[in-house]
């Protein structure tokens, strides 16, 4: 079968047609005589399937309905997005290869263009991969290495493009490598050359690769081993697979960035998209530059991502009532102000380090920008990152979400997770999140790095009111953050703690502003602020030149955390309450994090607070002026007798002073 050309619905406005029309869409080859005008609806039959990309540019009409008719009975009509698709029957199937035991089919399909998942019927085949995802090649480390080979050191020099591993002295020239840079991302690069041991990339990481992490090897002939795996053959045209049905139907993505979406929205307003499926496409529905957008009621499977933008901001966006499964990389990425988000349903997103992450930290259920966004009443469940991500985001209101096993594939990740979200009130109010994973297969650092909800850098203004935590590495964690307000949560057998304040975040040590590495800075002492420092005495913030990106002081404090119920584990967990301060630590410290001098009493259970264990952790400064050097300046004067009441109580300051432990 030579190469199916798919067909692409342009829609070309030829005149303007005074009255809107319905358009009905019974078979493909119908699409492409059909145009639209201001108003038009255009509606797909139930139960038919169409191979079609709608790109819908300037040139078409805004106001614009896309819909489904026929027998409500039947399913809703299907968008398919496939570059390629073709029926197999293991019976009568004769070209194949024996690779290490496994029989390889075999199909001759020229000019495939960037095949990025084949698909046999619903269920996704794995691209060559070398060790496999079961394979444990790696013993005795901290985490596991199944699915990993091992770094064992970067190129001093060259430390974005060159790795080395001498113990894989295969030559995987022209393969992909994937590997972790962080805890929170990985990335995905061609491999230039690869001998003896020594990996060198086409192209540099963001970040270096870290030794002693793991990697894995993709998109080689030689990675073949495993049922369920398939490898194109760009050069030779062959597309080799070994899918675990003998029956099937085989459909074929591709990853090119434009004209593989379902729908493309560039500078349109008014559109609306209902009771449709999308398949395999890379983006369900792409937009940007686009205004009052509303998709509703339908269905997303096998794509890379559900509905996304990149570039620009958008404005009112409504994604509700649909389903989301089994997308690569995230269910809903939007960069909007005034998004609604209610009531979907996001179920199996980002679950392999397998799809596209340049530019983005990915695998997340839902991911938000922008002003005034309502995200409430969704169901996200097994997510590679986080279940809901919110950014640069006044006014929104994430309220009445169920989240459960987040972090299946990345670490430092939250069921809810905020970062760098300074203006405007925010709210986190009644949302359910059980069983925050923090995944660190393939690195050394420690487990359990996840948390239920997770207010990262520089999340000031937010409420956290009557949400339930349970499952998480930490059940409430804020993280160099200030004037927050936490109350009535129930956190409740949490891995590590149920709530934890870090405040050893930023603080400009050394220099002009704090040249004796004072722990007690406060720019309120200083006599002047040097050019081109801002401090923001209202917000308690000290930046250079630029609040969002320059931020270097957090002044710690007006928080209000009161009315919790924060359950302790005295099973699994010595410290269910955590603080980590640069400040010295006095008497005062928790009332001074917490703004309640009652902390204890008022957040744990009566006849609890005896079963409590609590760990404050100074961590003393690093001087950046002196390359990283530290400097045991932070000092604590508690009286451990004042703490009797609980059950375990430990302070800990830097490497210098020996912990303090009262049982």
């Amino acid at each position: 079968m030579t190469l199916k050309k798919y067909l692409v619905l342009f829609f070309i406005l030829a005149a303007e047609i005074c009255f809107s029309k319905t358009i009905l869409i019974s078979a493909p080859e119908e699409l492409s005589s059909k145009s639209l005008s201001k108003g038009d609806s255009v509606l797909f039959k139930r139960g038919e399937r169409y191979f079609t990309h709608i790109n819908l540019f300037e040139d078409v009409h805004d106001d614009l309905y896309f819909g489904a008719y026929g027998d409500s009975l039947l399913s809703k009509p299907v968008l398919d997005g496939s570059i390629y698709h073709f029926e197999f029957d293991a019976d009568t199937w004769t070209d194949f290869e024996m690779i290490k035991g496994v029989k390889f089919y075999k199909k001759d399909i020229k000019g495939l263009i960037q095949p990025e998942n084949i698909y046999s019927d619903r269920e996704s085949l794995t691209l060559a991969r070398e060790p496999d995802e079961d394979e444990t090649i790696v013993t005795g480390q901290r985490n596991s290495f199944t699915g990993f080979f091992r770094i064992d050191s970067v190129d001093s020099k060259e430390s974005r493009k060159i790795f080395y591993d001498l113990k894989n002295t295969a030559d995987w020239s022209g393969a992909e490598v994937v590997t972790r840079t962080q805890q929170w991302s990985y990335e995905i690069r061609r491999i230039k050359s690869s001998t003896g041991g020594t990996f060198e990339l086409e192209e540099p990481t963001r970040e270096p690769p870290q030794k002693n992490w793991g990697y894995f090897i993709r998109g080689h002939y030689s990675a073949l081993d495993s049922m369920g795996e398939w490898f194109y053959d760009e050069a030779k045209g062959i597309l080799y697979f070994a899918p675990l049905k003998d029956l099937c139907v085989i459909y074929i993505s591709g990853n090119a960035d434009e004209n593989n979406s379902g729908f493309d929205l560039r500078k349109k307003n008014r559109i609306r998209i209902e009771n449709i499926i999308f398949e395999n496409y890379k983006h369900g529905i792409l937009l940007e530059s686009a205004k009052v957008i509303t998709v509703a009621g339908c269905r997303f499977k096998n794509c890379v991502y559900g509905v996304i933008n990149k570039k620009t901001y958008l404005e009112n966006i409504t994604v509700e009532n649909c389903v989301f499964k089994n997308m690569k990389s995230d269910g809903i990425r939007l960069i909007a102000n005034n998004s609604i988000i209610n009531r979907n349903v996001i179920d199996s997103v980002g679950l392999s380090m397998e799809s596209e992450s340049r530019e983005m930290i990915n695998l997340n259920g839902i991911e938000v920008y922008g002003t005034g966004s309502i995200i409430s009443g969704n169901i996200v469940r097994n997510t590679g990152y986080c279940g809901i991500r919110i950014y640069n985001c006044p006014g929104a209101e994430v309220t009445d979400n169920l989240i459960e096993n987040t972090g299946l594939v990345m670490s430092d990740c939250g069921g809810i997770y905020t970062w760098h979200a300074m203006e405007g009130n925010k709210l986190i109010k009644r949302n359910t999140i059980k069983n925050v994973l923090g995944n660190m297969s393939g690195t050394d650092q420690a487990p359990d790095n996840s948390f239920g909800i997770y207010l990262d850098e520089l999340s000031l203004h937010f409420r956290v009111d009557s949400n339930y935590v349970t499952g998480a590495g930490n059940g409430i964690y804020v993280q160099n953050s200030r004037s927050d307000t936490i109350m009535f949560n129930h956190t409740e057998k949490n891995r590590k703690g149920e709530f934890h304040i870090n405040h050893g975040g930023n603080i400009l040590n050394g220099g002009k502003l704090n040249p004796d590495n004072d722990p007690e800075f406060d720019p309120d002492r200083l006599d002047s602020i040097p050019k081109k420092y801002v401090w923001d005495r209202k917000e308690g913030l000290l930046y250079y030149m630029d609040k969002q990106n320059g931020v270097i002081y957090v002044k710690p404090g007006n928080n209000i955390v009161s009315a919790n119920k924060f359950i302790p584990d005295t099973v699994k967990n010595s410290y269910s309450i955590q603080f980590r301060t640069w400040q010295n630590i006095d008497e005062s410290i928790i009332s001074r994090l917490t703004g309640n001098d009652d902390f204890f009493n008022d957040n744990i259970p009566a006849g609890m607070v005896k079963k409590t264990g609590l760990y404050i952790q100074g961590s003393n400064v690093k001087d950046w002026n002196q390359n990283g050097k530290i400097f045991d300046v932070v000092k604590y004067n508690l009286r451990p007798e004042n703490f009797k009441f609980l059950r375990q109580f430990l302070t800990w300051t830097g490497r210098g002073d020996k912990p303090v432990i009262e049982k």
